[in-house]
């Protein structure tokens, strides 16, 4: 038996899914907390019965699934599943203002934020945009944070509370902050703005407006040798102790009638970007909410663009394909050219709730949020009617500097369409995976055909990358011999092959990159759907994010879904 999700909170939907060896078998499945039963019992199609339930009180809890046999089949009763329920927490909302507004480069802001109802305890994070300015704890359910490094322009603010025992974290609704320059004079950019802890000593260019002759850079309020260049720029000798750890600097200039607004030079750890995560990871829909989560070890402040590509493949022409740029809080879209140089859809800052659109989708930037290591991305994506079809969601990220995870596939997305033909791929489960390599793991393939299971003649699933049949787990099932075939490393459909099994039979076929058992894998054709469960066991030299391909053909070779890509793995 499986539970989803295993960690859940008050209310929130549980489903207990049982699968009951052999799929023939028929009759009831009882779901039960300890003792107790929950619901009415299910019957089973095609081998499984599921059960949703939001009535889990807070605590640990043991389920089980029981199966009360039939006249071929005796009764059995799953290994027991660990489901934890968290506490119950209070609503919050948190307000922010802040004062003065507007206000000066250079000058002292505070930012108050008031989180009710009740006596709130904890901490509440400050931002612009996505950057971090500080923190601040509760008192009397109030906390504030001042700061004087905010530059020239305009500023998203918001308030974080990371919520308590009792009380549910909330964030506030974004405050625009204006900052004028102070007296004409302000930074408009530093050359470079970021360098790697425990590099050699550098020349820092810091351009903008209103500089002097005798101006002096500071770095976090500490002079620096400088050099006058013109009234839009000056240089400054940055010393290897200087730069010997990582963190955040200001850097600000002091000139003729006063100093200008701070500007952010990161003082970086040598960090590693990578994408972590989507959510959801499949599923179907016009309209979604999706959750890109990127990280790096030097912090999220080190990332300098994260991007998102849907489509069919790991293509940029006519996709859905998104960077964001963290620096700046910007989110692109590219065209239909899918140039990454551009030229570009349209763009939209953090904070505006403007969309921006091409021929495959509009998209609204929702918040970007970073804490810690870890930059957060929702975003809303409306699918057009065009771009119907099982598509991959893949995510890369980049640092400021030199380092870039590529591109890897987290997750599915079936953007609403008719299919062609008979034949359907309707679905895999689980949509998401990962394990180690050397774990066996199983699939469930489901495919429909309007004329019926007999129908069907072949089924293939191929695992790997992008649609290419070398080293890959390369798969199919005909239905006339009964016979599960692995291809081998070349990944010529027509052979030669890595061997063949009867699903439900004895023994295992094996390539270079997995291993399929007969035990454990099974075939349940009912009605007009057919249901393959692959027992796979993938190998240590086929470790990474991987994409589930599935397709199906009838008998007579008429009818071919073609290639859909139905799920996630990785292979740790």
């Amino acid at each position: 038996m499986k539970a989803a999700p295993t960690s859940s909170t008050p209310g929130q939907n549980v489903t207990l899914t049982a699968a009951v060896s052999p799929p023939t078998a028929t009759g009831t499945v009882t779901f039960k907390d300890g003792s107790t039963t929950l619901g009415s019992p299910q019957t089973l199609t095609a081998g499984a019965a599921t059960l949703s339930i939001s009535t889990l009180s807070p605590g640990s809890h043991s389920l089980t699934a029981s199966y009360a046999g039939d006249t071929n089949d005796a009764p059995s009763t799953s290994p027991p599943v660990a489901e934890s329920v968290g506490q119950s927490t209070t609503a919050t909302t948190t307000a922010l203002a802040a004062a003065p507004n507007p206000s000066t480069a250079g000058q002292n802001v505070t930012l108050t934020a008031t989180v009710t109802p009740g006596n709130p305890t904890g901490t509440v994070s400050f931002y612009d945009g996505a950057s971090l300015l500080g923190s601040g704890s509760l008192s009397n359910g109030v906390a504030t944070f001042s700061t004087s490094t905010l530059s020239a322009g305009a500023h998203s603010l918001t308030a974080s509370y990371g919520g308590d025992a009792n009380n549910a974290p909330s964030t506030s609704a974004a405050v625009s902050q204006s900052v004028t320059p102070a007296s004409g004079r302000s930074i408009t950019s530093l050359v470079p703005a970021t360098i790697v802890a425990g590099s050699a000593a550098f020349t820092l260019t810091v351009n903008g407006t209103g500089f002097s002759s005798g101006a002096v850079v500071q770095w976090n309020g500490a002079p620096l040798a400088t050099n006058f260049v013109t009234a839009a720029q000056v240089t400054a000798t940055i010393p290897a102790n200087l730069i010997a750890s990582p963190g955040m600097v200001t850097i600000t200039v002091v000139t003729t009638g006063g100093t200008t607004g701070g500007a952010t030079f990161l003082v970086s750890s040598q960090g590693q970007p990578a994408p972590v995560s989507v959510t959801p990871a499949s599923g179907g829909g016009t309209t979604q909410s999706f959750e890109f989560q990127f990280s790096d070890t030097a912090g999220y402040q080190a990332l300098g663009v994260v991007n998102v590509l849907i489509n069919n493949f790991l293509d940029g022409r006519n996709a859905c394909y998104l960077a964001y740029v963290v620096p700046s809080n910007t989110l692109v879209l590219v065209d239909d050219g899918g140039d990454a140089g551009g030229p570009y859809a349209g763009s939209i800052a953090l904070g505006n709730s403007g969309t921006i659109q091409n021929s495959q989708c509009t998209v609204t930037l929702v918040s970007a949020i970073g804490n810690g290591t870890t930059l957060t991305l929702i975003l809303s994506i409306t699918f057009k009617p065009l771009f119907g079809g099982n598509r991959i969601m893949y995510m890369a990220a980049r640092d400021l500097g030199a380092g870039n995870s590529n591109w890897q596939a987290l997750g599915v997305w079936q953007a609403p369409f008719t299919p062609q033909g008979t034949i359907v791929v309707t679905g895999l489960t689980p949509g998401r995976g990962a394990g180690p390599s050397g774990m066996s793991q199983e699939f469930f393939v489901t495919l429909t055909d309007s004329k019926g299971a007999s129908d069907f003649g072949v089924v293939d699933v191929l695992i790997n990358n992008f649609i290419d049949g070398r080293q890959a787990c390369y798969l199919a099932y005909v239905a006339s011999t009964d016979a599960l075939i692995l291809l081998d490393d070349p990944g010529d459909a027509a052979g030669p092959y890595a061997g063949s099994i009867a699903p439900g039979g004895s023994g295992s076929i094996q390539n270079s990159q997995c291993m399929v058992s007969g035990a454990g894998s099974a075939v349940s054709a009912v009605s007009n759907t057919l249901t393959l469960t692959l027992n796979i066991t993938f190998k240590a030299a086929f470790t990474g994010n991987r994409v589930v391909y599935a397709a199906g053909r009838d008998g007579a070779g008429g009818n071919n879904t073609d290639w859909q890509a139905m799920g996630t793995s990785t292979v740790q």
